[in-house]
């Protein structure tokens, strides 16, 4: 499941990040914490 998230997004993660670097990389990491979240049953 995180993998298929990460094809959809991932376009869109790189032109955020040519816009503002590193904010690529913390949305990723938003997104994969709300994944696990999801996982465990936990509500977001």
């Amino acid at each position: 499941m995180a993998r298929g998230l990460l094809n959809i997004v991932g376009p869109y993660l790189e032109d955020m990040e040519d816009i503002c670097p590193g904010a690529g990389a913390d949305f990723l990491a938003l997104i994969s914490d709300r994944v696990s979240r999801e996982i465990r049953g936990e509500n977001i």
